[in-house]
């Protein structure tokens, strides 16, 4: 393969991996009981796209609901409300900005007298376009006109021109993209489920400990009552003679 286009690649896998005109966040966290916390998304344009995926994966308490008040902020002083979810278990909400500058993500748990809330939540902030430019230290214009330059005489050795290969690169990188989305969910799914299990843990070693206990009681009275049936001098052997 002639080394123009490994070099290509190499480059464009930088610009896949390094310069991405995008970003995403993924944080779990607790929101206390009639609280509202707070995240601030910064650096963000006029233009770009920012996509919102929120679920409770656990409570602090069994009468807690899973659900929770998902509320995305403009940046200050306008603190305009741009989106507002209901009070639910997940959701997932994307909008295009039409300002510079930090925003604001807030969960809210102030229907919860005390049950804390774990929230994950994940953020990707975005190119509306999703297009991404071929400006870089390490390829100038006149090496990327003469790569172009070369399509017709390479095509013919791999098959494919600058602009395919590129146009592949990038489609590998939103599949990419996708599947570490998909694992994430996963993810937070299976977290979920082990609190749930360890909840239920707890549940079964505490009422298995009040049984034990109560056994212990039932039987350590019934052995006493028994006893007190055979001396002469207990009430209730006195009780059962008069009887």
């Amino acid at each position: 393969m002639p080394g123009w286009i490994v070099y290509l690649c190499m480059y464009l896998t930088r610009i896949v991996m390094v310069n991405a005109k995008h970003w995403n966040r993924e944080l779990t966290v607790q929101i206390p009981a009639g609280r509202e916390d707070c995240f601030y998304l910064p650096g963000i344009v006029s233009g770009q796209n920012v996509d919102v995926e929120f679920q409770v994966t656990d409570v602090s308490s069994a009468s807690g609901n899973l659900d929770i008040l998902c509320r995305l902020f403009s940046p200050s002083p306008t603190s305009e409300i741009l989106y507002q979810s209901q009070v639910e278990k997940e959701n997932s909400f994307d909008l295009d900005v039409e300002q510079d500058g930090d925003f604001r993500l807030c969960f809210s748990n102030h229907m919860s007298t005390w049950s804390d809330k774990t929230v994950w939540f994940e953020v990707r902030v975005k190119d509306s376009t999703d297009y991404y430019d071929y400006d870089d230290e390490y390829i100038d214009d006149e090496d990327m006109q003469d790569m172009k330059s070369r399509n017709a005489d390479e095509a013919s050795l791999v098959d494919m021109t600058v602009e395919e290969i590129r146009s592949s690169i990038h489609k590998v990188r939103i599949a990419m993209g996708k599947t570490r989305h998909f694992q994430l969910m996963f993810g937070a799914t299976m977290n979920q489920d082990s609190h749930h299990a360890l909840n239920n843990m707890d549940k079964i070693n505490l009422w298995s400990t009040i049984h034990l206990s109560l056994i212990l009681v039932v039987g350590f009275i019934q052995v006493l009552m028994i006893r007190q049936l055979f001396e002469d001098k207990s009430f209730l052997h006195k009780f059962a003679s008069r009887n």
